[in-house]
C-alpha cells in the first residue's frame, strides 16, 4: 500500500512540474514570435535550441523575464546575433510585452 501511495504522489508531483513548465513554454513561444516581428528578415530567425526554462524566469505571479538571443540575416546579407531581454505579463487570453530591449 505504501508503494502505491508513493507512486500516486510521484505522478501528481510530476504532472504539476510539467504543468508549471508549460507556462514558460508558452511565454518562450510568444517571445520568439514577438522578436521575429521586429526583424528585417523574420524568416531567417534562428533561436537557440533548448528548454524554455533556460531562457524564461518567473518574476512573480503572471510576470516573466525572457533573456536570450536570435541569429538573423542583417541588411548587409550576413548573419548577426542579437541579444534580447523582454518582460512579459500574462493577461486573460494571452501575453503582453511590458518591456523589450534588443541589442
Amino acid at each position: 500500500m505504501k508503494k502505491f501511495l508513493l507512486a500516486v504522489a510521484l505522478v501528481i508531483l510530476s504532472s504539476q512540474v510539467v504543468f508549471a513548465g508549460a507556462k514558460e513554454q508558452k511565454v518562450w513561444a510568444f517571445a520568439q514570435m514577438y522578436v521575429e516581428k521586429q526583424l528585417k528578415n523574420p524568416k531567417s530567425a534562428d533561436f537557440p535550441f533548448g528548454h524554455s526554462e533556460q531562457f524564461v524566469s518567473e518574476l512573480g505571479p503572471g510576470m516573466y523575464k525572457v533573456n536570450s538571443y536570435v541569429d538573423a540575416a542583417n541588411s548587409l546579407g550576413g548573419t548577426a546575433r542579437q541579444n534580447f531581454v523582454m518582460i512579459v505579463r500574462e493577461e486573460s487570453g494571452g501575453f503582453r510585452v511590458e518591456k523589450f530591449n534588443i541589442y
